[in-house]
């Protein structure tokens, strides 16, 4: 990937950061497989994890 791309990935998922936390969202899973190019326009994606600013993240459990 050139630098060239890899400046417009990152502008492309800080804006949608900035578009989410204007909605008053976080993430909660922000990993490089949660992004994909669409269009030419980088997006976020899978937010199943997505919680509102001061929500707590429903804890996992694990099943044996």
């Amino acid at each position: 990937m050139q630098m060239w791309d890899i400046r417009n990935v990152a502008v492309d998922v800080a804006r949608g950061l900035r578009d989410l936390h204007a909605a008053g969202f976080v993430s909660g899973d922000m990993k490089s497989k949660n992004i994909a190019v669409f269009r030419e326009v980088w997006k976020i994606i899978d937010l199943d994890n997505a919680r509102r600013f001061g929500q707590k993240m429903a804890q996992k459990v694990l099943v044996m």
